[in-house]
């Protein structure tokens, strides 16, 4: 009989703990959220009136040209040359900072798309002023070239950058 009682009571007191651990409800609070920083602005509501003001003056401008080509470049180990029927889309750009603190230029951030397929870097060894990983402080400036392989009929792309930060980041074609 005591166990019995002893059984009621334990349960009793897990099941009050229980009920005190409940999940809070649902007040409509947000947090931010990762995701393409390729034009869209993201902008947290809940920041006050000066933050929101701030976060839309700060942007990343990405200055680019683009071009295509078969060969990227061959020596006696290495030969970059792109897939049959598929061609290297070079991207020269040009990255300022203006009012973050920080930006990294990470290659595995970039992709393009083409035809709604989206395509990472490619992995070359023969690309002229790689832009590689660098981060950019507030005020700073870079520039490089990246590169992707594409189908050969390539001729409009979308360029999307993915970090673990989303930024406002505005593209301009040279």
């Amino acid at each position: 009989m005591n166990k019995n009682l002893l059984f009621v009571v334990l349960i009793l007191t897990i099941g009050l703990f229980l009920v005190g651990c409940e999940a809070p409800a649902d007040d409509g609070t947000r947090t931010g959220s990762t995701g393409t920083g390729s034009i869209n602005t993201q902008i947290n509501d809940d920041l006050p009136a000066e933050e929101k003001i701030e976060q839309q003056q700060n942007k990343i401008i990405v200055e680019y040209s683009a071009s295509t080509k078969k060969i990227l470049g061959k020596n006696e180990f290495v030969s970059d040359e792109a897939k049959s029927g598929m061609t290297y889309l070079i991207l020269d750009m040009t990255i300022t900072n203006q009012g973050y603190e920080e930006f990294s230029t990470n290659p595995f951030y970039w992709n393009v798309i083409v035809d709604n397929v989206k395509y990472d870097i490619a992995f070359v060894m023969n690309l002229d002023n790689e832009l590689g990983t660098r981060t950019i402080m507030n005020n700073g400036k870079i520039s490089g070239n990246i590169a992707f392989e594409v189908p050969e009929s390539v001729d409009t792309f979308e360029i999307v950058y993915e970090a673990f930060q989303t930024y406002n980041i505005e593209y301009i074609q040279k």
